[in-house]
């Protein structure tokens, strides 16, 4: 018992509700429960902007007392090319209500990082940080270990026979083509990526993230550079980040949520 309530949990709501139905967030209570008392995240992928209840099921998450909500877009190519205004409406409509109606939810949304990613300093005028975030902890946050003993970045990644990066019996080669590769591949982004008409202001710097790492190098080779669907998701979150720091700096909400931290 000694461990009991001591694991986090992150739960990807949107599966269970492919598996069991209508009233989805009722018969799945019990798992809510345990990500609320253990700790962690529920995850809320959304994969048609169009579909009834989605605004009022993550109000619902929220109003239960999940720690924090994650939001984010289905990666599909069509539906996030095809709906691409009709997801941003719905992030939009998701902010007012996480940051701007009562008391901001600080603390319970990845959506924080608008509030001090590099479109958020670029409208302070602050100094901007060289190079743009992934939000994919593969090779850094976890690790994969196949059936051999092998060490890849990720589960994905193993299987590519290039990416491994080490075993359990010698540890972590420090020439591995991953770690060696790393500085090349950063180098191609800001070449291939100049100019992006994604990014805020066209500046490579802002990108939002480069999603799955090992998605983009099947497509571009570079683990980096977004495939062509991960651009579309990043018009989302980037309306979704311009408009949460706009707003914020606005009414001052971003001075709060920085008072709190420091």
């Amino acid at each position: 018992m000694r461990h009991k309530y001591h694991l986090n949990l992150s739960v990807s709501i949107s599966a269970l509700r492919s598996v069991l139905g209508d009233g989805y967030l009722d018969k799945a209570q019990a798992v809510i429960d345990l990500v609320k008392a253990n700790g962690g995240d529920v995850h809320y992928v959304v994969d048609d902007p169009d579909r009834p209840g989605i605004y009022e099921e993550i109000v619902r998450l929220y109003e239960c007392g999940v720690p924090v909500v994650r939001v984010s877009s289905a990666r599909h190519w069509d539906m996030v090319r095809d709906k691409n205004e009709r997801f941003k409406e719905l992030f939009q409509r998701i902010a007012d209500y996480v940051y701007f109606s009562g008391q901001p939810k600080f603390g319970r949304s990845q959506w924080d990082i608008a509030l001090k990613n590099n479109i958020y300093r670029k409208m302070k005028g602050m100094a901007l940080k060289s190079v743009p975030p992934t939000f994919c902890g593969c090779g850094y946050l976890y690790l994969a270990v196949n059936n051999k003993g092998e060490i890849y970045p990720c589960d994905f990644f193993a299987n590519y026979p290039e990416f491994k990066i080490g075993d359990v019996w010698s540890g972590f080669n420090d020439t591995a083509f991953f770690f060696k590769k790393m500085g090349d591949w950063i180098s191609d982004l800001y070449e291939h990526c100049r100019d992006c008409e994604v990014c805020f202001d066209g500046d490579i710097r802002c990108c939002p993230r480069a999603m799955c790492l090992a998605e983009n190098y099947t497509v571009t080779g570079n683990p980096l550079k977004p495939a062509p669907n991960h651009c579309w998701a990043n018009r989302i979150e980037t309306a979704t980040y311009e408009y949460i720091a706009k707003k914020a700096i606005k009414t001052g909400i971003d001075v709060f949520y920085h008072k709190g931290r420091t």
